[in-house]
């Protein structure tokens, strides 16, 4: 019996380590991947602890987005952000935003568009590291603007205590598949805003209020794609109302991402073929099709889908997520193939 806990114990840091999230799993320039968006999901939280298996493989991919990062240098709001060295973004609102990722973590430094930038400062911790199970770390955040609503100089100041715990660890199954050596980060968010007017060169309180709400992070320390699963909870971090997972899709090398609208998409269920209506689009190289699981099933030159049409025939009845590749841009979409 001595023997069997001397193995144990030489084993434990090496599971332990496993499930350690690191500097090197942060996200880096040219890193991206397509996450499933599934807004009608509302279930009661499983509990945390060693040895889990969170069986999600019935999660329902409603639209799919693509998480992607860009460097700074270049962007047009860098000066902004001048400690950011990492940044997305979103062309369907050509909204940029900013990060830093460092070896306490990754941080969420701000966001700016052609009408307006709003950093935090401190900026906003997205997730800590080093973080292994039983970890926990408190910070936060403030940001400030300034605005003018019905000639009246408002301020509107709203500060975040946010409370990290990596409060899980095990296999998180996905209908893209399964992922071992899992650690969950369950995060709640203390958010105090705050509004003032300007009387008299003066700032005073107008209204106060304050909201709590939890996340719960998934992780795959060790691995390309760190970022797996994100859950959205109530106050209390027992009910989630919204699930975004990794489908199985990551793309390298690719400098911007955007969504499509799936009205460009006909028809959908599909049979015999797809519509992209791609013809208003620039310097299309090629489309790929992937399945659920994240295998990559056709691959279609600009050449062949000229019209924009691509046949289904051969493909299974099921989900399938599509990506346009525009030099070094990537538009995401998906559609049904229903025979």
């Amino acid at each position: 019996m001595k023997k069997i806990y001397i193995l144990l114990l030489m084993c434990l840091p090496v599971c332990v380590n496993a499930q350690t999230l690191s500097f090197t799993d942060l996200p880096s320039v040219g890193s991206g991947w397509i996450m499933g968006d599934d807004t009608l999901y509302n279930q009661t939280i499983p509990s945390g602890g060693t040895g889990q298996i969170w069986d999600y493989s019935s999660l329902i991919n409603s639209f799919p987005d693509t998480l992607g990062f860009i460097a700074v240098s270049g962007t047009p709001y860098s000066a902004s952000f001048p400690t950011s060295n990492l940044a997305g973004l979103d062309l369907s609102t050509t909204t940029y935003s900013y990060f830093t990722a460092d070896n306490t973590g990754l941080y969420v430094d701000g966001i700016a568009n052609s009408t307006s930038t709003f950093a935090f400062n401190p900026h906003r911790l997205y997730f800590p590291v080093p973080f292994a199970y039983g970890n926990t770390r408190s910070t936060f955040s403030r940001i400030q603007v300034d605005t003018v609503l019905q000639g009246n100089n408002l301020r509107i100041i709203s500060r975040t205590n946010s409370n990290f715990e990596a409060d899980g660890t095990g296999t998180l199954i996905l209908p893209s598949g399964t992922y071992t050596n899992v650690l969950r980060i369950k995060e709640t968010d203390l958010t105090y805003d705050s509004v003032f007017v300007n009387v008299a060169g003066f700032y005073v309180p107008l209204t106060n209020t304050a909201s709590q709400v939890s996340a719960f992070n998934f992780m795959h320390p060790g691995n390309s794609v760190v970022l797996i699963m994100n859950l959205d909870g109530d106050s209390l971090g027992t009910m989630a109302n919204k699930s975004r997972y990794y489908t199985g899709v990551s793309v390298n090398g690719i400098s911007t991402t955007e969504n499509i609208n799936g009205k460009t998409l006909f028809p959908n269920p599909a049979n015999d073929f797809i519509n992209l209506n791609i013809s208003q689009i620039n310097n299309v190289s090629t489309v790929d099709v992937y399945n659920t699981n994240g295998q990559l099933v056709k691959t279609c030159s600009y050449k062949e889908i000229e019209n924009g049409i691509i046949s289904t025939n051969g493909l299974k009845n099921g989900n399938y997520i599509y990506s346009i590749k525009i030099g070094t841009k990537l538009i995401s979409g998906s559609f049904i193939v229903q025979h």
